[in-house]
């Protein structure tokens, strides 16, 4: 996060233990300070004043600051304000490791982890690695208001608790019961991004499902999840198909309007979906996708996916 220090901040001897922490913070490029000259010289003063040996660093790492912001590209997010009367709490807050949950840790850390990848979003990557942001296993989005409270009440001053979950849409458009509950979050101050998509498995390139199961029925199996129409694919159980392969096409009464027209044929070959496991795949795959791969299944899929970074990146 980008953080701003009022130089008023920096006074007595009850603000060293926090404007230590953010120094150290700022060192190591955990948050980003948004220097200006008052506050340079204020922090380095105080530090002359009660650790001599750390006044260079403030110096040298404000005055990079300042050149960092001048040569970095596109808009600035705003800052955190950093003020006298809440140092101490803000200082905690932002050295706390921000919290991402997620409805399942392996399946959605995985994607995760491939969509900033693929994306080339390092800093998320950094933060995961560096556990800045920790990942935490929600079992549902029935579990969420329970473990969303308990993280959020671990902060003190600044909310650093984000939330990705399916949308679990069988039709274009429709609010289910995760979209009421994203409002509520929102409004105690959670970040929170519901997948525009059925899940995270509808996110899934061409390339990576055609790596998964028996080739020779996958191959039969894509070919005919290519002849959907944006809106079929995008609200499909790419897991499960249309039921299991062994019985009649099976279509859920929400969607008959959805797939009526779809020929008898592709409905057959859709039976069985791609399986279990689909998310670990993805992530194996990454470092050979490209984010064309993501936009081959339509210009929302990478808006969408833009999106629940900037949703993360919001956090950390």
């Amino acid at each position: 996060m980008r953080v701003e220090l009022s130089p008023h901040a920096c006074a007595g001897p009850e603000a060293f233990y926090p404007l230590h922490r953010l120094l150290h913070a700022f060192a190591e490029e955990r948050h980003e300070w948004a220097a200006d000259e008052a506050a340079i010289a204020a922090l380095t003063a105080y530090f002359e004043e009660y650790a001599a040996s750390l006044a260079p660093a403030a110096r040298t790492l404000g005055q990079k600051a300042i050149v960092d912001a001048v040569w970095s590209s596109g808009p600035a997010s705003d800052p955190v304000r950093v003020t006298e009367a809440d140092l101490s709490h803000l200082a905690e807050d932002l050295c706390r490791a921000a919290v991402l949950i997620v409805e399942d840790l392996q399946n959605d850390g995985a994607f995760v982890r491939a969509v900033a990848t693929v994306f080339g979003k390092q800093r998320v990557l950094t933060a995961l690695r560096n556990e800045w942001l920790v990942l935490r296993h929600g079992g549902g989005t029935g579990r969420f208001p329970a473990l969303v409270e308990a993280e959020r009440s671990r902060f003190r001053s600044l909310t650093r608790v984000a939330v990705i979950a399916d949308s679990d849409r069988y039709l274009p458009g429709a609010n289910t019961p995760i979209h009421a509950k994203a409002d509520e979050f929102r409004a105690v101050g959670v970040a929170v991004h519901v997948l525009a998509l059925r899940e995270a498995e509808n996110y899934l390139p061409y390339r990576v499902l055609a790596s998964c199961g028996d080739p020779s029925v996958t191959s039969a199996t894509l070919t005919a999840l290519k002849q959907l129409t944006p809106d079929q694919r995008d609200h499909f159980d790419i897991k499960h198909g249309f039921g299991p392969r062994n019985k009649p096409p099976r279509i859920r009464t929400e969607q008959h309007a959805l797939f009526r027209d779809l020929d008898p044929q592709i409905r057959n070959k859709l039976r069985g979906g791609f399986g279990e496991d689909l998310l670990p795949r993805l992530e194996e795959h990454s470092k050979t996708l490209n984010i064309a791969d993501f936009g081959a299944l339509g210009a929302h899929v990478e808006v969408d996916l833009r999106a629940l970074l900037s949703t993360i990146e919001s956090v950390i």
